[in-house]
């Protein structure tokens, strides 16, 4: 879920703040809306694509009640749902609230360059473990008979890394495939684990990687693939 913060005059948005939660259920063919057997992104529940949950400060709960309960496959129990998106609404108008309360004591400008500096950090920390890697490559093979394979080239002049997972299989028939988003986390997460500081994820880890995952592929599937098991 994502919120924007709006400047005193309502005119611009200065910041976002965004929390991510797992629902206990949102529809699809079994009760938890993980079923093994699900082949198709439809049959693990409502696929929320942008939809807009508040308006002038009004949730918009007829909507959201009509969106969850459309498809083969509804959610179970829409008003734990949208409990769950109002106990979101409350962690983000959190943050919101505490980043207009640095903004009221340090100043838009400051607060801004305080958030490069962050990244900057975690950008900097990110390359200085590349500078101990070498090139590699990986091959896995599956209970199925898929493979997932992954090439890493390190540039260490300017302290880069292209991670490269050509040549994993496509896409598979059942849900063990993964969104590109879950592959790029799980490369993150490996180079955080790399990094000795107490850095803050951010997107400044990524500024020194190229991901390139072939679309099609069991980690980059397409529409409508089943996705749930990752």
């Amino acid at each position: 879920m994502i919120t924007p913060v709006f400047n005193d005059k309502k005119t611009d948005v200065i910041f976002y703040v965004a929390s991510r939660a797992h629902h206990e259920d949102i529809g699809g063919i079994a009760p938890g809306s993980m079923s093994p057997l699900a082949t198709s992104i439809l049959q693990e529940g409502v696929i929320l694509d942008n939809i807009k949950l508040v308006s002038e400060g009004v949730f918009l709960t007829d909507e959201i009640h009509q969106v969850l309960s459309t498809g083969d496959y509804p959610a179970r129990n829409i008003e734990q749902n949208i409990a769950d998106l109002m106990a979101q609404i409350a962690a983000n108008n959190t943050g919101v609230n505490e980043l207009n309360k640095l903004v009221n004591e340090s100043g838009l400008s400051t607060v801004h360059a305080y958030m490069e500096y962050i990244q900057d950090s975690a950008e900097e920390a990110i390359r200085n473990a590349i500078t101990r890697l070498h090139d590699n490559e990986f091959s896995f093979q599956l209970d199925s008979g898929a493979e997932i394979h992954v090439s890493i080239k390190i540039n260490h002049k300017d302290r880069s890394a292209i991670i490269d997972f050509t040549g994993t299989s496509k896409q598979l028939p059942t849900n063990f495939n993964a969104p590109k988003a879950i592959t790029h986390a799980a490369v993150l997460y490996v180079f955080r684990c790399l990094v000795d500081d107490d850095i803050p994820l951010n997107a400044g880890c990524m500024k020194p990687l190229k991901i390139i995952v072939p679309q099609g592929s069991m980690l980059n599937p397409e529409y409508p693939a089943a996705v749930v098991v990752w």
